[in-house]
């Protein structure tokens, strides 16, 4: 699109290329470079400027020169609307004055930009009488402050530089004391590019920029550049396109389809050109965004489905996402609300959990064991439960040093009351009226003082998202400029509403493939273009009038959606400037929008019927009802060439997909099920756990097993909260005993079995022997006291919280703590060593508090055993219980023990958090024997070869 002699030009600084948007620039910058490293071992930089910041820097250029006025940003002129708005008479009935506010500025800007007066503006209905009234207290605010505002810059700059053209009666001497005065800031040639509509105050403006002597061109769709303003002759009237693009134009059933097949030719175009410049146009980009993303990912990038912040893709999305959509900026802007109120407890609990955390004092870095931050994170995931709504920052604050008696040494317990001491100093300047600078710094120091985003190594990615961040909260310095001395919540208002118009887009890798919106393609050169969604509702755009101008008044000067005639002349000027982009283009569209029926863009049909192909060539099938797809050339008028590329039935291929949709909740839910369903079998427990598949229960002659767990589980806490030491049980004669099992049974026996029921009257006979022995067995134990009988503990578990409940714990003396679980069934201990770890509930109850736990153990009550089974830290603290030295595994002591299980809980919840769910039976444990999803994982077909890979690694793929 620019030739060598136009790069040429911008070396030697004769030219400044002005382009409508910054990705134009950008790309033209780098192209800038790329040509000149061919040709030049050093070169000067290139002045390439998007409009925005060209008018910015002509405006400072001649505030040296004259007495300026001062230019508002988008972001002080919304501020001073909204203050308009607020002091009025409608702001009782505004449903938003923010929203209101937009719209406004957006009206009043559209009028400066179109060279319409305000007095031009009727007040034929009650909304453009507020306008009115709203617009001359604005401008009258603004003289007041001697301002203007952006969309007011063109014409100031227009009056500017029509003042030094009369001055000087030459239009050589005018020029070059034009040149001198602005010395590098103004070339004596410009050259725009990607303007497919100029707005008529940019018009004056570089009319009155040629008339000082300025050479000004613009670049075409054919490439070609012609002097600003010359009128096109009656023989180029007609489009010119002499690219000659290949245009292939296809229908599909579903936008998902469109994607899907723009994949397949973007992988396809990389594998023969793997430097490709490749484009994928999504009109709607920012409506569909996640959409296209997964859809992408999936496609383009399925080893990357785990990663929620891919570092490396061939893509690159041009819509950000929402900057308070990320974590680390909600953590941010939560700390900082703790400056001014209480806050949610939850609120508190993100802050408290997330790795964004770690506090500072002063100087010195607040580094702790990772013990301190471990119950921190586990206090914080108990806090939604306490039940109340708020807390303040001292009430929290004392908390966490009251946890810090506990764990930190008595240096790191000072550090932390320092670090505390130093935000209430800050907290204490918060209460006060501060420039907006002030505050801008306040909240900065702040974010320091907490050690925000925390001290690990950051990826590009959160180094950008910081970068933003703290550029934004400096931006904060702006609102000076309104003269006020301000409280936090004013400060924090205009925090929020530069953070509302905010996304986060991380910076371009030079990917191959380009997603972007419909408008940003336009200006720029590629290798191909796909165009996707061309249909009757996307091009051309129905018409959508600002509310507060009178469309009268809008359609009379053609302002931006005032009628279906501008909307249509300006989609034709886009089109020419999408197809001139690329020598290869695929338009398509879609036919079905969910219960919505469409049709193809008349004007795509009107571009190519005009050159020979009548409607039925065109769109005439879809990718998915013919191999054969047609390729139509844009010169040619009746032969209808070979295809762009064929679809062939692909070869069979057989992959291992072990994941399903990671998992993302800091709450497991299911809690110990999950746990031990993922340790039989990642497959059962991401079916049972995450798809949420249930078995069909079988009806059973009385108490099922899990009902029987249950009912045992209430008889043996009501026995032990009237015991509660062994002394107690040692005191107690063999009736006393008797007689309590069975005031405890009835006591808890479920309404549903009538004292006359066999069935249950057997139950509960069974049950009442069991116990009776099992009592006997604890009366051999050493002293003992029950400290706890079902007790709920939130666990955390690498980064995730499981609610559990713990049968029960007792204090031995001289010993610790004995964690023990009741079960009915049989049991053995031995499942807990080997490859994987089975039964993980009971060793999930060690983590609640490893350093005081001396044993865990199961007391089996089953009618073939009453039993103690598990693992002790020494010998003889439970009948039969071995020591883990005597334990028949390679564990050699009881520190080794706890490692293992936490590490062997680790690998469980990595698992889960990453959504593994591979067909892995544990074969040792008989994980298939009770497992009711055997149809879904296929594990027979598996096991019995019918599968290329049958080592027993892979059928996720086939199973979710």
């Amino acid at each position: 699109m620019l030739n060598r002699s136009t790069f040429q030009a911008m070396a030697d600084q004769q030219l400044s290329l002005i382009t409508a948007s910054n990705r134009q620039s950008r790309y033209w910058v780098e192209q800038y470079h790329r040509q000149q490293s061919q040709v030049a071992g050093v070169w000067p930089g290139a002045d390439v400027l998007p409009i925005t910041a060209w008018l910015n820097r002509l405006f400072f250029a001649c505030a040296r020169n004259t007495d300026a006025p001062i230019l508002l940003n988008a972001n002080q002129s919304l501020s001073i609307w909204q203050q308009v708005l607020e002091q009025s008479d409608a702001a009782d009935y505004l449903i938003s004055v923010k929203a209101t506010a937009r719209k406004v500025q957006d009206a009043f800007q559209i009028l400066n930009r179109w060279n319409v007066a305000l007095t031009d503006v009727l007040p034929n209905t009650e909304d453009h009488e507020a306008f009115i009234r709203w617009a001359k207290d604005y401008q009258s605010r603004l003289n007041q402050m001697q301002a203007i505002d952006a969309s007011q810059l063109p014409e100031w700059l227009t009056h500017y530089f029509s003042q030094l053209n009369q001055e000087s009666a030459d239009s050589e001497a005018s020029l070059k004391s034009l040149l001198k005065l602005f010395d590098t800031e103004l070339n004596s040639q410009l050259l725009l590019l990607g303007f497919h509509q100029m707005e008529p105050g940019l018009q004056q403006l570089f009319k009155a920029l040629m008339q000082c002597g300025l050479t000004i061109r613009e670049v075409i769709n054919s490439g070609e550049t012609k002097a600003l303003f010359d009128q096109p002759s009656s023989e180029k009237n007609t489009r010119k396109q002499t690219r000659n693009p290949k245009v292939m134009a296809l229908s599909c059933q579903s936008f998902e389809q469109e994607l899907l097949h723009a994949c397949d030719w973007s992988i396809r175009r990389l594998t023969a050109n793997a430097n490709a410049k490749l484009a994928i146009v999504v009109p709607d980009l920012e409506k569909r965004r996640y959409q296209v993303e997964a859809l992408l990912k999936q496609q383009l990038h399925p080893e990357l489905l785990s990663e929620c912040e891919p570092e490396k893709t061939v893509y690159n999305i041009s819509v950000g996402l929402p900057l308070t959509n990320f974590g680390m900026v909600r953590i941010a802007l939560n700390l900082l609300e703790l400056m001014a109120k209480p806050v949610e407890l939850s609120k508190w609990a993100e802050i408290l959990r997330s790795q964004c955390f770690k506090l500072e004092a002063k100087d010195n870095r607040f580094n702790v064991s990772d013990e301190f931050y471990w119950r921190l994170k586990q206090f914080a995931f108990e806090l939604p439960a306490e039940g109340e709504e708020t807390t303040s920052f001292e009430s929290m604050t004392d908390r966490i040093q009251y946890l810090g008696s506990k764990f930190l040494d008595e240096q790191e317990a000072q550090v932390l009351a320092g670090a505390f001491t130093s935000m209430k100093e800050l907290i204490g300047h918060a209460n006060k009226e501060q420039s907006a600078e002030a505050w801008s710094q306040l909240f900065i120091n702040w974010l320091k003082l907490w050690g925000w985003p925390g001290t690990s190594s950051l990826t590009s990615y959160q180094y950008q998202l910081r970068d933003q961040l703290l550029s934004l909260i400096k931006q904060l310095r702006q609102f000076n400029i309104l003269g006020e001395q301000c409280h936090f919540k004013q400060a924090f208002s205009w925090l929020r509403s530069l953070l509302e118009g905010a996304v986060f887009q991380p910076k371009s890798k030079g990917e191959p493939i380009q997603v972007m919106g419909l408008y940003e393609a336009v200006g720029l050169e590629f290798d191909a273009l796909w165009i996707c969604c061309l249909s009757n509702e996307v091009l051309p755009e129905a018409a959508n009038p600002n509310p507060f101008i009178p469309l009268s008044l809008a359609r009379q000067h053609q302002l931006p959606g005032s009628g279906p005639e501008r909307e249509l002349e300006y989609a034709n000027t886009l089109i020419d400037g999408l197809l001139a982009t690329s020598d290869n283009v695929a338009v398509s569209y879609h036919k079905m929008d969910q219960d919505r029926e469409l049709s193809p863009s008349p004007l795509i049909l009107q571009r190519l019927s005009a050159h020979g192909f009548l409607p039925a060539d065109i769109y005439n099938k879809s990718l998915s009802e013919s191999i054969e797809q047609t390729e139509l050339s844009w010169q040619s008028s009746t032969t209808i060439e070979s295809s762009l590329w064929q679809l062939v039935p692909p070869e069979q291929e057989y992959f291992v997909d072990d994941y399903g949709q990671p998992y993302q909740e800091s709450q497991l839910k299911s809690g110990n099920q999950f746990l031990t369903a993922q340790a039989l079998c990642p497959m059962q427990g991401y079916l049972a756990h995450r798809v949420g598949l249930m078995e069909q229960e079988v009806a059973v002659n009385g108490m099922d097993p899990r009902t029987r767990g249950v009912y045992v589980h209430k008889v043996m806490q009501v026995i032990w909260q009237r015991l509660v030491k062994q002394s107690t049980l040692l005191g107690s004669t063999d009736d006393e005993l008797k007689a309590l099992i069975n005031r405890a049974i009835i006591e808890c026996a479920d309404d549903r079995f009538s004292k006359d029921d066999l069935i249950a009257q057997l139950e509960k006979e069974k049950f009442s022997l069991l116990i009776f022995d099992l009592l006997q067995l604890e009366k051999k134990r050493q002293s003992f006291t029950v400290t706890a009988c079902e007790l709920e503990k939130n666990i955390v578990v690498n980064g995730l919280s499981i609610q559990s409940r713990i049968d029960r714990i007792d204090h031995v003396d001289d010993y610790g703590d004995v964690i023990i679980d009741y079960k009915t069934g049989q049991v053995n201990a031995s499942k807990w060593y080997g490859d994987r770890i089975a039964e993980p509930q009971l060793p999930l109850y060690l983590m609640a508090d490893h350093q005081h736990v001396s044993a865990i153990c199961f007391a089996q009550l089953h009618h073939k055993k009453v039993s103690f089974s598990g693992v002790a830290k020494e010998n003889g603290i439970l009948p039969g219980v071995p020591s883990i030295e005597k334990a028949k595994t390679e564990i050699s002591d009881w520190q080794s023990f706890i490692y293992y299980i936490e590490s062997e809980l680790e690998t469980l919840t990595d698992e889960i958090k990453q959504g593994y769910a591979a067909v892995k039976p544990n074969e040792k444990q008989h994980a298939c024997d009770y497992c009711p999803f055997d149809s879904v994982c296929r594990v027979a077909e598996l096991n019995a070869g019918e599968f290329p890979d049958d080592s027993s690694t892979d059928v996720g793929d086939r199973g979710i």
